[in-house]
Formats: structure tokens, sequence, C-alpha cells
């Protein structure tokens, strides 16, 4: 008796494994699906249009043969990922299509959620991660606190990520471009520059630079786009306060009157404008012949004078 038992287990388990290699399953009209269906006027056409059009699953009227596992059916739903469901997708679902080590995206682009419980070094618990270099290396990059490139790939904040449906959904509503984006033999030349940023001429390495003035620190600063991916170029650009602006400053010496032995001095890289003591060029100036060089510390001027005349400067 326990031996009959033991393989009618086995056999529903391997029931269950076989349906769910199946590309299809069943779609249920939900309380909202017929809510909808009754507005649109109901009927097979209404039903398939509803299904296919909305929904983007496949309408087979009971015909397992279009779509395998989902047999009597009429609207059948894919079991496997596909970008063009995105929007259809619950979070748990994401969860278990991109859950380490299965892999969501396409047009060579790809995302996956890190199950990180077992480092006692990570602040999160979960990341989630998106690779977009076209290739069989998994070189995984992740989004920041508020969404934007160069980040950890943990969620909106650390405890946001404490559950795997919390990451989940943190992949369905922030990672759809870098998992189904566009294909990465794309040129960077036509993606956009990260929101809040510019372009810029920058690094010769990058096919594109991007600039974010006025972003806090230390989130990046700088972008570079190489090979259809985003990536953060820190390296002397990112200090304390807010990144570093154009200069907007202007030499205000023109309008600014200096005493007696001090002379107007304008700094562009503090936007400083202040009175200094004047400083004889007598040391740099050449003078011709029969002339010798004179400094005037009232007026600042330094000029070339007559060897006999010692009146003050004009």
């Amino acid at each position: 008796m326990a031996i009959f038992k033991l393989f009618l287990v086995v056999f529903k388990l391997l029931i269950v494994i076989a349906q769910g290699s199946k590309p299809y399953k069943c779609h249920s009209w939900t309380t909202e699906d017929l809510k909808n269906l009754k507005k649109l006027g109901g009927g097979v056409k209404v039903e398939k249009n509803y299904c296919e059009g909305v929904l983007q699953f496949k309408f087979t009227q009971g015909n397992d043969g279009f779509a395998p596992g989902c047999g009597s059916c009429w609207c059948c739903k894919p079991t496997r990922f596909q970008c063009s469901n995105w929007a259809t997708y619950t979070d748990a679902e994401f969860l278990s299509f991109a859950l380490s080590p299965s892999i969501i995206g396409e047009n060579g682009r790809k995302c996956q959620i890190h199950d990180a419980t077992a480092c006692s070094s990570c602040a999160c618990e979960y990341y989630v991660k998106y690779d977009i270099d076209g290739d069989a290396t998994n070189d995984w990059l992740g989004l920041s606190f508020s969404g934007v490139p160069g980040g950890t790939g943990c969620c909106s904040s650390v405890g946001a990520c404490s559950t795997s449906l919390n990451a989940a959904a943190w992949l369905r509503t922030q990672y759809q471009s870098y998992c189904c984006g566009p294909s990465v033999t794309s040129n960077c030349r036509r993606l956009p520059c990260p929101k809040g940023c510019i372009e810029i001429a920058g690094d010769k390495s990058m096919e594109k630079t991007c600039s974010c003035p006025g972003r806090a620190c230390p989130t990046c600063c700088l972008y570079g786009c190489k090979n259809g991916g985003w990536m953060c170029l820190k390296s002397g650009y990112c200090r304390k306060g807010v990144c570093p602006e154009k200069s907007t400053c202007q030499d205000k010496c023109p309008l600014t009157r200096c005493i007696f032995g001090t002379t107007c001095k304008f700094d562009p890289k503090t936007c400083v404008t202040e009175c200094v003591p004047c400083q004889s060029k007598c040391r740099v100036t050449r003078c011709r012949k029969g002339t010798r060089c004179k400094f005037d510390p009232r007026t600042c001027r330094t000029a070339c004078v007559r060897n006999w005349d010692d009146l003050a400067l004009p």
C-alpha cells in the first residue's frame, strides 16, 4: 500500500512538471475581464480582440494544438517570459521568471533578481541586475535608489528590497527598457541621456558622454555610453555637495574700483572678483636701448621710460 501511494505521488509530480514545461496555460477570465467584455458587447469576436489585443495572449477557442498546454481553454497565457507581455505579468510571475538562476530579456538584454540573503556583507536582501552588452558573459549592472544607472541594483531603499516579491515589483516598474529595449547593436548616439543629464564632448573611449549638472553627490555626475549601455564615470567628477555646473561667472573687474596700490583680479575657477596688491612686472619687461622699466605702485602701471625721465607715469 505504501509503495502504491509513493507511486501515486511521483505520478502526480510528473504531471505537474509536464504541465509546467508547456509553453501556454489557461487564462481564466477575471472579474475585471468580465466587466470589460460586457462593456464591449460580448461575443467570440470581442473575446478574441480582448484576449489578443488587450491581454496580448493567444486566442484558440479551445484548440490545444494552437497553444500547447492550454487545453480546452479559449484564452491562453504564455508560461515562458515574453517582452510583449510585460504589462500583463504580476509581481509573483516576474519573480518566477527572473529569480536567479533564471534570466529574462530579449534583443541581447538580460535581467535577473539576485538572492543575497546568504551574503553577510550585502546591504540588501535582494538585488535586481541587468546586462545590455549583447554577449554571453553576465556583466551585471544595477540602478540606483532613484532608478537611474550607476547603482547597486537594490530597490528604492534598502528596506524596499527586503523581500523577493518587492524586488520583483522593482523589476516590473523600473527595468522594462533595460530588459526589453531595442537591440543592443543600436548606436549609442540614438540613446537619450539619463534623466536630468545633457550631452557633452567627453571621454573619447565612449560613444556618447552625458553630464548631470546640479545632481546631489554621490549620485553619478558623468555617464558614458558604450556598446549600447550606460556606465558611470566617477573619476574626478563627483565632488562634495553637488556636481559641478557649467560656469556662469562674469568678470566684474570693469565695474570694480580699487584703491591706490591695488588692482582688480578675477578668478574664473572660484568666480571671485577682488582687489589685490599691485605687483611690478619689470622683471619680465624688456625695454629698448635708452629706456628703462619703471613701476608706479599708485596706478599699478609698468612702463618703459627714458633714462632721464623720472616723472610719474602718465
